[in-house]
């Protein structure tokens, strides 16, 4: 049977969702014990268990691939200042609460929606300076800074699917702490990911069990939450850990934190592999979208993040080297670029912002060449701490 309510709070019982199903007399014994009475959901008890079968306890939504986001309310100019201060805010936030975590102490969900609340008020405004920031990627990026990044792409995916406020927060929570249980492994474990013996594999794996445990004892937290750090490595085929569910019993927010993830690692890089452009990364996910993930939702991901995505390097038809840092809402193949250094490799100081929309507007009126993207490069062969250049140089950069 599909127990759907106990008549105690669920997080004082050692089952993990509130919603679960009964399936054999040693879990029905130990209801027994902790519960007077239960309510029963005869429809979900009725579903025949196939291999892993979950039941998970993540919101469902759906998704209309034709509807249109509602427009952004402020300018990417306009937002940027109090976006940048609000990213920098979230990451004192949530170095303080992963350390705090590290020595002991309970995650307050307080602190956490204080941390993931302005940051989806930020999206809901203008979602491209966030997602620059998260897209720009640090040196050596870590579990917070991965941490935030994939939160803030999950608001703005949220924001591209049409949630409402509380589901993106809902699922902004979720990103956030998906990794949480990577805090229970060993350090030497973590640095070494992709050079690990048999058992090291098997005891990094166990941070999603260790994740959801954590997050169980959480007073508040959202069922979204504990679902998406036990099953964020699930793959559609089966493949994925540590229950081998297929696409079937995969719920719609760890759907789109799993993608979320890959693709942030992916650009990151990790261990002894080189990052990856977005685009590239990008190519990867819909090359997988048929077999690891949900084809519809990686579909829509790469149509939030678009061609170009925000944070990507490109060198120009001018031989000039930028960076996308933003994409007009009706306007989606003309990004604005931070122009970085010329077609000789000088640096710019302070840097340009070309306004592809309008420069190509002017130079069809005075038939001349139209400014064009030849390709997307590695941040890495503009030679410059791109994370540290934008965040120095934006908002002293003149419209070209």
């Amino acid at each position: 049977m599909f127990v759907s309510e106990l008549d105690r709070p669920w997080i004082e019982t050692p089952f993990l969702f509130q919603g679960f199903r009964i399936t054999n007399q040693d879990e029905m014994s130990k209801l027994t014990e902790m519960c007077k009475f239960v309510i029963v959901d005869i429809e979900k008890s009725k579903i025949p268990i196939t291999k892993g079968h979950v039941i998970a306890s993540e919101p469902v939504v759906e998704i209309d691939v034709k509807k249109q986001p509602k427009p952004y309310t402020k300018t990417f100019e306009d937002e940027f200042e109090s976006a940048k201060a609000t990213y920098i805010e979230s990451q004192e936030h949530v170095n303080k609460l992963f350390q705090d975590t590290r020595l002991g102490k309970n995650i307050s969900m307080i602190e956490v929606t204080d941390t993931v609340s302005p940051l989806a008020d930020s999206i809901f405004r203008n979602p491209d300076t966030l997602t620059l920031l998260s897209n720009i990627k640090a040196a050596d990026e870590d579990l917070e800074s991965h941490s935030i990044n994939c939160c803030v792409l999950s608001l703005t995916f949220a924001r591209h699917l049409g949630f409402d406020k509380s589901k993106t927060i809902e699922l902004g929570i979720a990103a956030l702490l998906h990794d949480i249980g990577e805090i229970q492994i060993p350090r030497e474990i973590l640095q070494r990911r992709n050079n690990l013996s048999t058992e090291e594999h098997k005891i990094l794996q166990s941070h999603t069990t260790l994740g959801a445990n954590m997050l169980s004892g959480i007073k508040g937290i959202p069922h979204s939450a504990i679902s998406v750090a036990q099953h964020h490595h699930e793959r559609s085929n089966e493949s994925g850990y540590p229950d081998q569910l297929g696409s079937e019993n995969i719920g719609l927010f760890t759907k789109i934190v799993s993608i979320i993830d890959i693709y942030d690692t992916l650009t990151a890089g990790q261990s002894n592999q080189a990052p990856l452009s977005c685009s590239d990364a990008l190519k990867h996910m819909y090359d997988w979208r048929n077999s690891l993930f949900d084809a519809v939702i990686v579909e829509q991901f790469i149509q939030c993040l678009g061609i170009y995505p925000i944070g990507s390097a490109v060198e120009l038809s001018t031989g000039e080297l930028g960076v996308v840092i933003s994409i007009p809402e009706k306007n989606r193949l003309s990004p604005n670029i931070m122009l970085i250094k010329n077609a000789k490799g000088q640096t710019y100081l302070p840097p340009r912002i070309a306004n592809m929309a309008l420069l190509n507007k002017a130079a069809k009126e005075n038939d001349t060449e139209p400014l064009e993207i030849s390709k997307v490069v590695v941040p890495e062969s503009i030679d410059l701490d791109l994370r540290q250049y934008v965040l120095r140089e934006l908002n002293v950069a003149q419209i070209a």
